[in-house]
């Protein structure tokens, strides 16, 4: 297939272009592209040049302020923005190795059970960035696997259970109640139940989750509201939001003051999970602020410049991503959670002796020389990387 082939199935042509949609509704995200990262009348970002990014957007988020303000702003700061949509597009995924070279990055907000993540993990899978990564979108979006994750990186959260169907909540012990249980890929809080006994349980509706698995979880004792923090690349926010459990106690969500206790537990987030735009749910219990959910680039409702921080961040990602050199002409996958630079050189006088995996969690940059005197021996390398 040709190059123009490509990039019609990635967006080039059609309405889905014309910005923004006529009569599409705002969602509070105080999206204003602000122009303090803009060079005055030269159409490039402080960032760096002009820049070129696929944004994957679900049929969910057609009409929504979130990601298109995103998309938006990029365009008014001079870079090329096309959209994606997977259910209306056909799309040449065999042509992605080639024709994806010409993008400095793939987006996607993430909907549960949507097709873009299929299409995001194939540009990750050939070497182009992806934003987020794949790998980390799919630990949070299978929410028995955010908790295992969790409990492995000491991150409060509340003891889970998994269920292939629903009868099997009943072989939950009697004292754990009152129990919590949602769909395990669930999202927007959105079918999320709390069963004072075991007999409540047996008796409830459960609604939209027929033929879905189930996590269930002893209720965390809270004041009635959830905190949602806000994540994009440094900055963290924390808003106070309504509880899908204590309706009416909080009617509308607020910007409020972010601790430094919770700004250490979205950094230990982030760094289990390798996430770059993304927001963690909490309560306040006895026992402390608990996790109760993750979330790949949520809608970052009440966040002043929301759209702006985040077009920002993704180009600083693309940049990033561009300086090591790697981009779609070099692969070497990788799950990117933190930048390690190298800047002076490495000098190797004794044997080097690999005998398990070598796992790649953040970019390396080296700028300086890597002098070796001795044998490396390698028994497994976890990571290959192709040649250049």
């Amino acid at each position: 297939m040709p190059a123009a082939g490509l990039r019609r199935s990635l967006g080039d042509t059609g309405t889905n272009l014309s910005w923004p949609p006529a009569g599409r509704p705002g969602n509070g995200t105080g999206a204003q592209c602000v122009e303090s990262g803009v060079l005055a009348g030269t159409g490039k970002h402080q960032n760096g040049g002009v820049m070129r990014l696929c944004f994957i957007v679900e049929e969910k988020y057609r009409l929504d302020g979130m990601p298109l303000d995103v998309a938006q702003c990029l365009r008014t700061w001079g870079h090329q923005v096309d959209i994606l949509e997977p259910y209306q597009s056909l799309t040449a995924v065999s042509e992605l190795v080639e024709h994806g070279r010409s993008y400095d990055a793939f987006v996607l907000k993430t909907v549960s059970d949507g097709p873009g993540l299929s299409l995001l993990a194939a540009a990750s899978a050939v070497g182009h960035l992806a934003i987020n990564d794949p790998a980390a979108i799919r630990m949070v979006r299978d929410k028995a696997v955010a908790a295992a994750v969790c409990r492995r990186h000491g991150i409060p959260f509340p003891l889970t259970y998994f269920a292939s169907r629903r009868q099997l909540l009943t072989q939950v012990p009697p004292e754990l109640y009152p129990l919590v249980v949602k769909p395990a890929n669930g999202c927007s809080n959105e079918n999320v139940f709390r069963f004072e006994t075991p007999g409540e349980l047996l008796a409830a509706d459960f609604g939209g989750t027929t033929g879905t698995f189930l996590l269930a979880q002893p209720y965390e004792d809270n004041p009635g509201h959830d905190l949602k923090l806000y994540c994009v690349g440094e900055e963290i926010f924390a808003t106070r939001q309504p509880s899908p459990l204590h309706p009416g106690v909080v009617e509308k969500a607020e910007l409020v003051p972010l601790e430094d206790s919770l700004r250490r537990l979205v950094v230990s987030v982030r760094r289990a999970f390798g996430l770059s735009i993304f927001g963690v749910d909490v309560v306040q219990s006895p026992r402390g602020w608990v996790v109760v959910d993750i979330n790949d680039f949520p809608s970052f409702r009440q966040v002043p410049d929301a759209a702006a921080i985040i077009g920002e961040t993704i180009l600083r990602l693309a940049q990033i991503h561009g300086t090591r050199g790697q981009g779609p002409h070099r692969w070497i996958p990788t799950h990117r959670t933190g930048a390690r630079i190298q800047t002076g050189p490495i000098i190797q006088t004794g044997p080097m002796v690999q005998t398990g995996p070598i796992i790649q969690t953040g970019p390396i940059i080296q700028t300086g020389p890597i002098i070796h005197t001795g044998p490396i021996k390698k028994a497994s390398i976890a990571q290959p990387v192709a040649p250049r």
